[in-house]
């Protein structure tokens, strides 16, 4: 059933960026999910992050199999899990991992244990703060290669002409506010796993 927010509770508890963002789609984007669910063919989505995020709700809202996995034990999520102690596998593999505004606020030593989450997705779509990023929560910042290099690491390939349309046209994320909070425009990568050749 649908999770009751305590809104109150998170606003004085959560950082400033994700105040007051409940169920605005501040951390949603429509244009982005459109086009994956009409070029991809995606059933199936697994969204993961640190404080408030829509996206989940957004892909039900649009028929796919959709969960959240949210590190910020404040925020109603289907699962929490703290990737600095360990990493959290998924019981079967999804179309699409989905993670905005996540891995940069995430210690570096975490990076393998996300990256065994991504292993179960065909797709990966993430945003991650480069270093002249502003933010408190942005701990990990790092230009693209680095992303680049992690995910190779780990099977996956970098989608340079699919990223760059992402950016430049298709992603919808909070188009009517500051450049800075652009999150998919700015800072988009998209990945395909290796042994996953969509059509």
């Amino acid at each position: 059933g649908n999770k009751i927010m305590d809104t109150n509770s998170i606003e004085a508890n959560s950082s400033p960026l994700h105040t007051g963002a409940h169920l605005s789609h501040h951390k949603a984007d429509a244009g982005t999910l459109d086009h994956f669910i009409a070029k991809y063919k995606i059933k199936s989505m697994i969204s993961i992050a640190n404080g408030q995020d829509d996206m989940a709700q957004l892909a039900r809202s649009r028929g796919l199999v959709a969960h959240e996995i949210n590190s910020d034990p404040l925020i109603a999520a289907d699962a929490h899990h703290d990737y600095s102690k360990c990493a959290m596998t998924l019981q079967k593999t999804v179309d699409l991992a989905w993670s905005v505004d996540f891995l940069s606020s995430m210690p570096q030593a975490s990076i393998p244990n996300i990256m065994e989450t991504f292993k179960f997705a065909k797709l990966v779509f993430c945003t991650a703060a480069k270093p002249d990023d502003n933010g408190p929560q942005h701990i990990n910042k790092q230009l693209p290669q680095y992303w680049i290099s992690k995910f190779a690491e780990n099977g996956f390939i970098f989608d340079l002409a699919a990223t760059l349309a992402i950016r430049n046209t298709i992603s919808t994320m909070n188009a009517d506010k500051p450049e800075q909070e652009q999150y998919t425009k700015r800072n988009g990568l998209f990945f395909i796993r290796h042994d996953y050749l969509p059509l």
